[in-house]
């Protein structure tokens, strides 16, 4: 194919472009492409059928030279054709290089938005969160109406003993009591002293040195504290003598003192007595034989701090059994008063005890 058949086609080509509707085809790339075949031979090798040396050329005039190169390759075929056949055929030059790519170009303008699509489905439940922080405390309700009365709870501990109150108003006289038993002839006795007695082998645990403001003298006294208090009784012992008429009576004479104290209550006081005898070769120990109680007695103060008030109470000892020469062993202490009366809140002293007894 000679020069100026390639320019016609390359003519043609153009012309279909515009007809065709691609108005931007630059006459300038016909013109390029025209000037390439007459300074630019070209020859198509077998391994590389479509390299041309078009890099040097607009987009415009390698998009020619496509189309040329693809009647060029009809002809060739055409050739080869004729060529199996026994004719002539002409010898082309190896295919030049391929050309860089053009640059590209600008982006066109974003389209509009589409329309938002349809809701998709609902998805799972997510995992429960955390449980947050606390809120603050609101505030009190108004309050309900009381409930019902529950049961009534077990009885509590007996609470503390309060302060004895004041010494009531003496009561009227009761009736005469039954006539007790007769007393002794009086024709014996014995007198003991407090240096006579003893509590835990101790001497007379108390002495009043200042009763009399002259003659330097002291008395010497047993205390004789209130019932309760966990002191130690009063012991006495004694051998009964050989003129003691067996199973005769005895009666206790207790010769006490009382002394002014402040804020003292209660005016009553009661003495119990332990007792036991034994005779000879009898074994001591183990228990008392029995007791008997004074009774009531009431206890007065004296009016001043230095004075002391003599009190003194009688008591029958109903024992029997007793015989000359028996063993004698005696305890006194205080108890409480009988009959509900109030105690004597201070202390009481012992100062002697007189027995009388019933002689043969």
């Amino acid at each position: 194919m000679n020069k100026l058949n390639i320019f016609l086609i390359t003519l043609i080509f153009f012309v279909t472009e515009i007809n065709t509707g691609n108005k931007h085809f630059p006459i300038n790339s016909l013109l390029e492409y025209f000037l390439f075949l007459n300074n630019e031979s070209y020859n198509e090798s077998p391994e590389y059928p479509q390299t041309y040396k078009l890099q040097k050329f607009s987009p415009w005039t390698m998009e020619t030279a496509g189309a040329v190169y693809n009647l060029k390759k009809q002809e060739q075929d055409s050739q080869a054709n004729k060529r199996d056949k026994g004719c002539c055929y002409c010898e082309y030059g190896t295919t030049g290089t391929t050309g860089t790519t053009g640059d590209r170009g600008t982006p066109g303008t974003t389209g509009s938005k589409g329309a938002t699509g349809n809701t998709g489905e609902r998805g799972y439940t997510g995992d429960h969160g955390t449980t947050g922080t606390t809120g603050t405390k609101g505030e009190a309700g108004y309050a309900g109406t009381t409930g019902t009365t529950g049961p009534k709870g077990d009885l509590g501990n007996a609470g503390t003993t309060g302060t004895t109150g004041s010494v009531g108003s003496q009561g009227t006289t009761g009736s005469t009591g039954p006539q007790g038993l007769p007393g002794v002839s009086g024709d014996g006795q014995l007198v003991f002293t407090a240096p006579d007695m003893s509590k835990s082998g101790q001497n007379p645990d108390t002495s009043f040195n200042n009763v009399y403001s002259s003659g330097n003298c002291k008395l010497q006294v047993w205390k004789l504290k209130p019932s309760k208090s966990g002191d130690d009784g009063i012991s006495l012992m004694f051998g009964l003598p050989d003129d003691y008429k067996a199973g005769g009576l005895m009666e206790f004479t207790f010769y006490l003192l009382a002394q002014k104290h402040e804020g003292s209550s209660g005016d009553t006081a009661n003495i119990k007595i332990y007792y036991d005898f034994k005779g000879n070769y009898q074994e001591i120990g183990s228990d008392f034989i029995s007791t008997v109680n004074t009774g009531n007695f009431q206890v007065i103060e004296p009016s001043g701090s230095t004075q002391l008030e003599n009190i003194i109470v009688k008591v029958s000892l109903p024992i029997t059994g007793l015989s000359p020469e028996n063993w004698i062993f005696l305890v006194f202490e205080r108890v409480l008063p009988e009959n509900s009366f109030i105690e004597y809140s201070k202390d009481i002293y012992l100062s002697s005890v007189v027995i009388r007894y019933e002689k043969n």
